[in-house]
């Protein structure tokens, strides 16, 4: 009996050792970490957050470079008309004439538009838009009107094959001072 009430200390004893040390292991040693770790997978979330802004914010000064290097450096319509005049004597337009309109004040910015009257094939006036637009300054085709070319022959009117007379509005912008 005496070995049965000892085997129980001893148990008890043991048991009580035991929890003690799991008690002491969870709270001591377990429980931080846990709190670490928790702490570790915020501070990676805000990272990755952070990261994801970053990548943000890089593309969207890539993207105002790109568009600054757009932007004229003159002030004046006179870098868009020779710009215009070019672009129209390497697609084949005859130019009527090329008339600066009144220059619109934006928020930030000024329109300057210009009309165009111009004479052309159908071909060479869809690669001059094209052209125009794809110029390496802002250049955008505001407005378009198409007719046909005629001449007078024998006191009759005929339309030329191919040929058209544009009336075209274009724009470009610079930046306020």
């Amino acid at each position: 009996m005496i070995e049965k009430t000892a085997k129980k200390k001893v148990l008890f004893i043991s048991s009580a050792i035991a929890f003690i040390a799991i008690f002491i292991g969870f709270s001591f040693i377990h429980k931080p970490f846990i709190s670490k770790k928790v702490s570790l997978k915020n501070r990676i979330v805000e990272e990755r957050k952070r990261n994801l802004y970053l990548a943000q914010i890089k593309l969207l000064k890539e993207r105002v470079d790109f568009y600054e290097k757009r932007l004229p450096e003159q002030k004046s319509v006179s870098w868009l008309l020779d710009e215009v005049s070019r672009i129209a004597s390497e697609n084949g337009l005859e130019l009527l004439f090329l008339k600066p309109e009144t220059p619109e004040d934006q928020a930030n910015f000024i329109k300057l538009p210009i009309r165009i009257e111009a004479n052309s094939t159908y071909h060479g006036l869809g690669k001059f838009l094209s052209n125009l637009e794809s110029s390496k300054k802002f250049i955008k085709v505001e407005n378009i009107q198409l007719r046909r070319v005629e001449e007078e022959v024998q006191g009759e009117k005929r339309g030329v094959s191919f040929k058209v007379r544009a009336n075209i509005l274009v724009s470009s912008i610079i930046l306020k001072d």
